[in-house]
């Protein structure tokens, strides 16, 4: 206890929040500064290997991530019955795991297995479009298990063990979410920048001749991507509306109360 308290303390230490605006404000340069010494010695890996990690770190939404970090943290470190809302969230995946223990046992409370809410979830999977898709339909069937979990009014007292209060917080945190969808966004688009240029790479077509690393994309090849739809991805609204329909079904579908643990 003792150790994690001290693990506690550092993370929500000032220190920890001027190393994140550190991480996140150096970030595009690492690659110059400490990866290229690594790497130096093997000139035919670490032009490609080197090139692909500098593009990718040239083009992370730092800011987003600077955002969620922080936020996290903010949430993350703020006071509760358990010391932190670490702690809280500590003890309410103790919660979901007796949770799972009991879903296999026969004779149990109903409110202390969640089988009935997972049939459900189950029988409303048959009744969603056939081709509906990732992750729209992962969605559906998430806000369907939390209503008929949460919702359940004689289970409602029990339930909340699986709710503390600083998770709603985190649950409702706009700022929070926005950044993260941001994020999503932003790892779609390095996931098909970083495949492009693997295969592009060497014809130069997409270097910068004006660097001297050789580690940029030159104007001509963000044009080229651009052409293929790739760069400025953005989730769709339905599938950002059923998220938010998702982490609110607690509260706003069944009218639960957080648990102050």
């Amino acid at each position: 206890k003792q150790w994690y308290q001290r693990r506690v303390r550092g993370f929500c230490s000032p220190c920890a929040r001027r190393f994140v605006r550190a991480l996140t404000e150096c970030g595009p340069t690492y690659t110059g500064n400490v990866m290229y010494a690594l790497l130096r010695d093997d000139a035919h890996y670490t032009e490609d290997f080197m090139g692909r990690v500098a593009l990718g770190l040239q083009n992370v939404n730092w800011e987003a991530v600077r955002i969620v970090l922080e936020r996290s943290m903010g949430h993350l470190c703020t006071p509760s019955p358990s010391g932190s809302c670490a702690g809280s969230l500590t003890l309410m995946a103790q919660n979901i795991e007796q949770l799972y223990i009991n879903s296999m046992v026969i004779d149990i409370d109903p409110c202390e297995n969640p089988m009935e809410a997972y049939n459900d979830m189950l029988e409303y999977d048959r009744e969603l479009d056939y081709d509906m898709s990732f992750p729209d339909r992962e969605l559906a069937l998430g806000e369907r298990f939390a209503k008929s979990f949460f919702c359940k009014k004689e289970c409602k007292e029990t339930r909340q063990l699986y709710y503390p209060c600083c998770f709603r917080d985190i649950l409702g945190d706009k700022k929070l979410k926005k950044n993260l969808f941001k994020l999503v966004e932003n790892a779609h688009d390095l996931y098909y920048l970083l495949g492009m240029m693997h295969e592009a790479w060497w014809s130069g077509r997409m270097r910068d001749a004006g660097n001297p690393g050789g580690f940029r994309l030159s104007p001509e090849g963000y044009e080229y991507i651009k052409g293929e739809g790739i760069i400025n991805f953005k989730i769709p609204k339905v599938t950002r509306g059923l998220f938010e329909s998702m982490v609110s079904a607690p509260v706003l579908k069944c009218g639960m109360e957080c648990a102050d643990y």
